[in-house]
């Protein structure tokens, strides 16, 4: 028998050890468990009558044990009831362990699921889009309509919209450079009018490309439809006499900046055609980079705008710009993005996203002489 010196596990055991200890030794098992003063709770018995007549708490998986010596030193009993309490709490542990882990599974899934429905109206903000600065279309811009299958019903047909501002002094013997400006998930061509005037006094053809399901265009936006629609404009634009096609710039914001690069991808494998320059503002690496900022995995998303992929392949010159505050975009992408293409210009400016580029200038005389010296504009007087 164990001589190890053992304490009771609590004072109501212990009273039944001092109360029994004038009984007879060998108490049968069974008998005692059908004594009137056997304590029951829940599954736990005292149990009396060992050979020294002490009492003990005792779980029923130990009975068969008990029945087969027929008596038990008190002491060694209470080592068997520590070792099988201690292996019940553990099981009751694992057990809500087990269901807290489940629980936040089940929680985290239902919660992916409803952002992959949702992700449509968050990197497409329709409804938010168009609601401030618009100046509606400048008498001088060209408007142009674009019929298109829908993606989702190919039988219904869906209209987007593009307005062409033709540069100053541009004509078929004095061709010009095609400027084409992509804006991003809150904004609609309105609001990028007076930057493509801008354009147009510098000698610049500049086209507008709207997206689908934005401002008067018909149908749902998505990667797809967006990029087959502005491939198409850009396409039938640098037909035109006084665009000189191989002066060809994307300018991308934000989100645009994720249209520009997939735009110029599929020209390059479809038109055999890329632009001479490509400006990124703001921009992400992906989308699918983007989703992690929500918790949720990439492979999750239906519209990455896969930058990081596409921009190495591009033969364009490319400037990145910035702004280190940008709580929307972090400015991390900017040098994601520089990473990816180590000739590019990296600009840092001090805004955020919604304020970029800022008040000081820096974006506007660094972006012109980015282009004067690729033989866009002329450099500056």
């Amino acid at each position: 028998m164990l001589e190890r010196q053992v304490e009771p596990p609590d004072r109501e055991l212990e009273a039944v050890v001092s109360e029994r200890e004038s009984e007879p030794t060998g108490t049968n098992i069974r008998r005692v468990l059908k004594d009137d003063d056997c304590h029951r709770d829940a599954s736990v018995f005292v149990v009396r009558g060992t050979r020294r007549g002490g009492g003990a708490c005792c779980p029923r998986a130990f009975l068969q044990t008990l029945e087969e010596t027929g008596t038990a030193e008190p002491r060694t009993l209470w080592e068997m009831i520590r070792l099988q309490r201690q292996r019940r709490h553990g099981f009751f542990a694992k057990v809500a362990l087990s269901t807290i882990a489940i629980s936040a599974l089940t929680g985290y899934t239902a919660y992916c699921g409803l952002m992959y429905k949702v992700q449509d109206q968050i990197i497409f903000a329709t409804d938010f889009a168009g609601r401030h600065r618009g100046m509606g279309k400048p008498p001088e811009a060209e408007q142009l309509w674009l019929e298109a299958a829908s993606i989702d019903a190919p039988t219904v047909t869906e209209k987007t919209e593009a307005w062409y501002f033709t540069g100053n002094g541009r004509i078929a013997s004095n061709p010009g450079p095609l400027v084409v400006l992509f804006h991003g998930n809150g904004d609609i061509i309105d609001n990028y009018a007076r930057l493509a005037q801008l354009y147009a006094s510098l000698g610049c053809n500049v086209l507008l490309p709207e997206y689908r399901g934005y401002g008067r265009a018909t149908g749902k936006p998505s990667q797809q439809a967006i990029v087959s629609d502005t491939a198409r404009f850009i396409s039938d634009a640098l037909k035109r006499p006084e665009v000189d096609r191989t002066k060809l710039v994307h300018l991308g914001r934000s989100l645009g900046g994720g249209v520009a690069v997939a735009v110029a991808a599929q020209l390059r494998d479809t038109a055999n055609v890329q632009p001479a320059v490509l400006v990124l503002d703001c921009t992400f690496t992906s989308v699918a980079a983007m989703s992690s900022k929500y918790l949720v995995p990439s492979f999750l998303v239906k519209h990455p705008f896969r930058t990081d992929l596409e921009l190495p392949k591009l033969a364009a010159a490319v400037i990145i710009t910035h702004g280190t505050a940008d709580r929307v975009i972090p400015y991390s992408h900017a040098l994601a993005l520089q990473k990816i293409r180590p000739d590019a210009t990296l600009v840092t400016l001090d805004c955020d996203h919604l304020d970029f580029p800022g008040k000081t200038g820096e974006y506007e005389r660094s972006l012109r002489a980015f282009l004067a010296a690729h033989g866009i504009i002329d450099a500056a007087p």
